[in-house]
This record gives C-alpha cells, sequence and structure tokens, in this order.
C-alpha cells in the first residue's frame, strides 16, 4: 500500500480546512488537504452567508479580504429591530464582517489553498479509517472515490473539517454534546431587493420567531425566516405564500414584490446545535467540525476561520520544532472551549423556541436609544466579547439606564451610509 509523510493532514476543504491548510503551509510545514468532491468550485448551498466581524482580522492575515472585495462582497453592518426601533453599529467602518455568497467566497479560499507552497491537494477522496500507534492518531487511510484505490497517509497531526456530521469525529469516537433546535426556517435569495437600510444586513426578532436580510454579492440578497417548530405543518401548506406574509409584517419591511427570486425556497427543517471535543492525541477538529451552531445567528464561518487560526497558532510551533504537540492541543481545547462557553449557552438557550427574556430586552431596548450600548451589542453579536462580559454590571447599568431615554438613537433610511467604499 502507497504511504505518504506530511506534517498535517486535513479533512475538508471548505472555509475552516482552506484556512488551516493556507496557514499551516504558510509557517513551512508540509499539508494534505482531503475533499470528497473534485470540483473546484463546489460550495456550500445550506447558509446564510454572512461573515462575523471577529474573523475579518483572519480574513485579512489569508489576503483573502481582497479577492472577496475585488468580487463584491459587502462589508456588512447590521441593523437589528425587536419592535421598539433601529439598532444600528456606530463602528460599522471599523468593526464589519462580510456579507459574500459561498458560490463566489469558497472557490476564492480553496485555490488560495492549493496554490500554497507546501500543500497537496486531494480532491475526490474520502477518510476512511484512522491510523492509530498506542491511541494517537497519527494519519489516515484515504480513498480515492473514482477508482476505490486505498493508500496511508501518515501525519503528525489529523485535522477534521469536515462538517457538522464529521465522519472523522465519529471515526475518532470524539465526544458530542447536541442541544435540539426548536424553531424551522425557510431562506431565499432575491435580486434588485430594496431595503430601508440598503446594502446593510437586518434582523428582526418577532415573538419566539426571526427573520433577517443579508445583502450579498452581485445584487444578490437573502431573506430568511425562522418560526417556532409550532407553526411548521400550518406554514408548509402554502410555503411562499406565508413566507411573503411573514415578511411583509416586519417594521420597515424590504418588499419582496418587486424583487425577482432566483433560487428555489430552501428549507431548514432540524438543525440542532452540535458542540465536540476539541481534539483527541493527534487529532484536532475545527470548523463545523466542532461548534456547528444555529443558523439563525450566522456564525458558522466567523466560527469556522476564527478556530482554524487557533489551531494553528497553538499547534504550529511544535509541529515545527518537533515538540510537545499534546500541551499545543491542549492549549487549543481550552482556548476554543472558554471562548466560545458563553456564546454556546445564550445560542443553546434561544434555540428552545422562547421569547426574548427580561435581560435582552433591556440591551435591545436600550441600544436603541444609546450608542455605548448599540456598540456592545454588536461586538456580541460579531462574537467580539462573550456574553459574560456583555452582562457585565456597568455595562448592565449603562443598558438599563439607556432605557429610560425617549429618543432612539438611529433614524430610519439616514442611519449608516448605503455603500462602503472598498
Amino acid at each position: 500500500m502507497m504511504q505518504q509523510q506530511f506534517d498535517v493532514a486535513i479533512v475538508g476543504a471548505s472555509i475552516a480546512g482552506c484556512a488551516a491548510a493556507t496557514l499551516f503551509a504558510r509557517r513551512g510545514l508540509r499539508v494534505a488537504l482531503i475533499e470528497r468532491n473534485t470540483d473546484l468550485n463546489a460550495y456550500k448551498k445550506f447558509c446564510t452567508h454572512s461573515i462575523t466581524g471577529v474573523s475579518t482580522p483572519i480574513i485579512r492575515k489569508l489576503g483573502l479580504d481582497r479577492y472577496i472585495e475585488a468580487a463584491g462582497a459587502i462589508r456588512n453592518s447590521p441593523a437589528f429591530n425587536i419592535g421598539s426601533g433601529w439598532i444600528a453599529d456606530p463602528d460599522h467602518d471599523s468593526g464589519y464582517g462580510y456579507n459574500i455568497r459561498r458560490q463566489t467566497l469558497d472557490p476564492l479560499l480553496r485555490r488560495i489553498a492549493i496554490e500554497s507552497a507546501n500543500a497537496t491537494y486531494f480532491p475526490g477522496h474520502s477518510a476512511v479509517g484512522l491510523l492509530k500507534t498506542n491511541q494517537q492518531v497519527n494519519g489516515l487511510n484515504l480513498q480515492n472515490n473514482a477508482t476505490k484505490e486505498t493508500f496511508q497517509i501518515n501525519a503528525r497531526l489529523v485535522v477534521a473539517a469536515d462538517g457538522r456530521n464529521s465522519a472523522v469525529a465519529r471515526m475518532a469516537g470524539v465526544k458530542e454534546q447536541v442541544h435540539a433546535n426548536n424553531r424551522f426556517g425557510y431562506f431565499a435569495h432575491y435580486r434588485n431587493l430594496k431595503t430601508p437600510f440598503a446594502n446593510h444586513s437586518q434582523f428582526w426578532v418577532s415573538g419566539r420567531d426571526v427573520a433577517y436580510t443579508f445583502p450579498n454579492d452581485d445584487d444578490v440578497t437573502l431573506v430568511a425566516c425562522i418560526i417556532h417548530k409550532d407553526e411548521l405543518e400550518a406554514f408548509k401548506e402554502d410555503i411562499e405564500g406565508n413566507f411573503k406574509r411573514f415578511i411583509a409584517q416586519l417594521p420597515d419591511a424590504p418588499d419582496l414584490t418587486h424583487a425577482e427570486r432566483i433560487t428555489p425556497m430552501i428549507g431548514i427543517m432540524d438543525v440542532p446545535n452540535i458542540y465536540r471535543d476539541c481534539s483527541v492525541p493527534g487529532l484536532a477538529l475545527i470548523g463545523d467540525a466542532i461548534l456547528a451552531s444555529d443558523p439563525l445567528w450566522g456564525a458558522g464561518i466567523g466560527w469556522a476561520l476564527v478556530s482554524a487560526d487557533w489551531l494553528v497558532e497553538q499547534a504550529a510551533p511544535a509541529l515545527l520544532v518537533k515538540g510537545n504537540l499534546e500541551n499545543a492541543l491542549k492549549r487549543y481545547r481550552r482556548q476554543h472551549f472558554w471562548t466560545t462557553l458563553s456564546h454556546r449557552f445564550h445560542i443553546n438557550w434561544f434555540a428552545t423556541g422562547r421569547t426574548l427574556n427580561i435581560l435582552e430586552k433591556i440591551y435591545f431596548n436600550g441600544a436603541a436609544k444609546d450608542t455605548t450600548v448599540a456598540r456592545m451589542l454588536h461586538a456580541y453579536g460579531a462574537r467580539k466579547i462573550t456574553f459574560t462580559q456583555l452582562m457585565l454590571p456597568w455595562n448592565f447599568a449603562r443598558a438599563l439606564a439607556a432605557n429610560l431615554k425617549t429618543q432612539p438613537a438611529v433614524q430610519i433610511r439616514s442611519a449608516i451610509p448605503s455603500a462602503v467604499a472598498h
């Protein structure tokens, strides 16, 4: 059986896998990037296509920003509404993330990865087994999906970047926590859709339900509604009609009647929240393989990029000098666990299908009247601060005081520029 030797073997050439492959290769490490699909232009269709601001520094580190901006990516700056007014980001010029369709993003990032020196690409291959020595993973059995031939790849570090249904995590017996999601959703893409906050994301919370619009490249806007499962059977009786009626009743709703729907309605029926252990000896998880969150929050791409960067920063030094890789993986595990803990708790709690609680209403209402509170709320939504930091006593006191104000901080249609110069 043929064998090949690498420093790192990454299974999955989507966002997290390509980011990690690029960053490891740039450190001078030999990287195998393994992808079951043979199409360089393949992309994930089930996605909100929004990238939170926490990952913008990693996008710059990869050199991806100039490519996606040239391709028409929108610097996002979301506006929120719970019925008490609009909450816009006062720092939209500095705290932005990006909106870009995956059919544009994925091929760009994949090409950056496979064109990196020290990276070897294995398209059309699947991991069918793990190699182990004394319970430590040290490689993979790969299968050519066309010929069914198998061979081995040896690597000091194997990385699972193969999504929420990770086969590699399953083969390794990685422990996982699963939390039910009591909402379903539908989304579609529209062209020529006019919204009050032109070229900026909008997010509504209406009782137990949520809606958003994410403008993307090529004048395409994703529109979604995410609704409690109690309403599923009634909603399915007239999916497009109910979708349009739900959007139409939102405050300052986008007008779908004059927009062109360019994709089918895509349903989200059962998407639980999953969190897995970050690593076992010789194996690390990144992206959706470790943390697959409720798509309501649009956090998946951001977490994928951040987790890839965290892993490379911890593991690359140990791999380069043949140091203690297990200590590096322990540091990565701690960093991921504690940084995401409060976000995971809050996302899982809201996924029960509940309405906003009193604390959340205080922050949302306060943010609609006070730019400092709005800044805090947007930092939390961008995953730049934790829920614990958001709830610090002085932050809560500021939000509580802001509720006593009578004037909104944001005036609709003139709050933020209609476009950001690239």
